[in-house]
């Protein structure tokens, strides 16, 4: 949607680990809904279900973030000239909402995301076709707007991959980069002022290993958030942790400081690797993800980019897919002739390893693997005879399956773990079972929340 008019009937263009897939022949349109369920074996009740409806009760939910006390909050888009965000505490009654008035807002942009920090919650958006990205600031108790701010120098960059470090400083990254050639990093102060940026590419020489010994502290940026986007987008983001970001390509990975500063490199041949898939914040410490022929590795590093640990996690020809990683436990899709999910300890070495099936057949459209608790999260969005459905499962101790909780006829676009709960941002419609199609009802964003009985 790019103006305040309903967009015509349409594919949907989804995406899957490594490629594009066309799912429908008519566009999945309807509420936009963001739920929160205990995905447990036992039976789930509703706890509550809220909507918010914007002019004739349309508007697209878009990002979900989930603080530590409960409290809930939604940002979308209504039209191309409001977006809006909304609060809801643990029981979900609405704290505040707030309608926000600005230019070139889509759901259809690349990148939205929200983050909180100190009270004050930060949202990013893109404008429609890389032109720039727009930064937010609300009062997270009121709702108050801050600022409002487009964001210079910020073309070509993702509104998804914004981070907050504990100096408070903004970081974007660049555009996605699939051949992994280059890493860019564009930073901000607190209200949304140029500082610097740095571009790191595959030519870029290691320097040698000398960054001195710091004590790392958390990143300011809460984990319970998501930025309602493709996994993929996120392939070369910078890790904001302790003090320093970590850029990294296929060979390379740098270590800058709050002022954009080259500190360190570290090269992937000396890590033992032919090449660096993900990079990833491991604890208080950093996890590299590579190959070494048709071997899959995962190096943990200190924050002076040096070897602590190094083990094998395949040696069967498969590609990293998903990755997440809290409080020093790490998730892993492989991804081969069978989708593997492998959960890591702090030192990188596999506690388990599970074979993921899709027993029903269906096509899986997007996926996404969380980390939280000592246990991984594994949520699908599948497609069936043209009818969608949205399942996690939680897998802990030798990768049994213990927890499973679906959604049928939703269409996600963002997923938030805590604890037992998962919140999932996206879109749904009624079904019409007569015709296998969904039907095509004014579009509202809907709150639900679901919990053990």
């Amino acid at each position: 949607m790019i103006d305040g008019t309903r967009p015509s009937a349409s594919p949907i263009k989804t995406t899957s680990l490594f490629k594009d897939r066309i799912i429908m022949k008519k566009t999945l349109r309807g509420a936009i809904i963001l739920t929160a369920g205990f995905a447990v074996a036992a039976c789930v009740k509703q706890a509550w279900q809220v909507t918010y409806p914007g002019p004739e009760n349309y508007s697209t939910g878009s990002s979900v973030l989930v603080a530590e006390n409960g409290t809930s909050y939604m940002a979308g888009v209504i039209d191309a000239q409001t977006i809006f965000v909304a609060a809801y505490n643990a029981n979900g009654q609405k704290l505040w909402d707030r309608k926000i008035s600005g230019s070139g807002f889509s759901a259809r942009s690349l990148g939205h995301a929200l983050s909180l920090d100190n009270g004050t919650l930060y949202l990013s958006w893109d404008k429609a076709l890389f032109m720039g990205v727009t930064l937010f600031k609300l009062n997270a108790a009121t709702g108050e707007v801050l600022l409002q701010r487009d964001l210079e120098n910020s073309a070509l960059t993702l509104g998804s991959n914004v981070q907050l470090g504990e100096d408070h400083q903004i970081y974007l990254n660049y555009a996605l980069d699939l051949f992994q050639t280059s890493s860019h990093v564009v930073a901000y102060s607190a209200d949304g002022e140029f500082l610097w940026q740095h571009n790191l590419n595959t030519y870029t020489q290691p320097q040698e290993n000398n960054l001195q010994q710091y004590q790392p502290r958390a990143a300011a940026m809460g984990e319970n958030s998501s930025s309602g986007e493709y996994a993929g987008l996120n392939q070369n983001s910078p890790v904001v942790q302790g003090g320093f970001v970590f850029l990294y390509t296929g060979d390379t990975i740098t270590a800058l400081d709050s002022q954009g500063n080259v500190v360190v490199s570290q090269s992937a041949a000396n890590l033992g690797l032919n090449s660096i898939a993900r990079l990833i914040a491991h604890g208080n410490k950093l996890l590299a993800l590579g190959s070494t022929g048709n071997t899959i590795n995962s190096v943990v590093l200190d924050l002076n980019l040096t070897e602590l640990s190094h083990n094998t996690l395949s040696t069967e020809s498969v590609e990293v897919g998903q990755s997440d990683s809290k409080k020093g436990n790490a998730c892993i899709m492989l991804v081969g002739s069978a989708y593997q999910l492998t959960e890591l300890d702090a030192n990188g070495a596999p506690l388990w390893t599970r074979t993921i099936e899709n027993s029903d057949s269906s096509t899986i459209e997007r996926e996404e693997v969380l980390a939280d608790q000592a246990a991984c999260y594994y949520s699908t969005t599948t497609s069936k005879d043209g009818r969608i459905t949205t399942q996690a499962d939680r897998y802990n101790g030798p990768g049994e399956a213990t927890d499973h909780f679906s959604l049928p006829d939703l269409l996600t676009t963002g997923i938030v773990v805590q604890g037992k709960s998962i919140y999932h941002v996206g879109m749904t419609s009624s079904y019409n079972e007569e015709t296998q199609q969904y039907d095509d009802p004014i579009t509202t964003a809907v709150l639900d929340k679901k919990s053990h009985k």
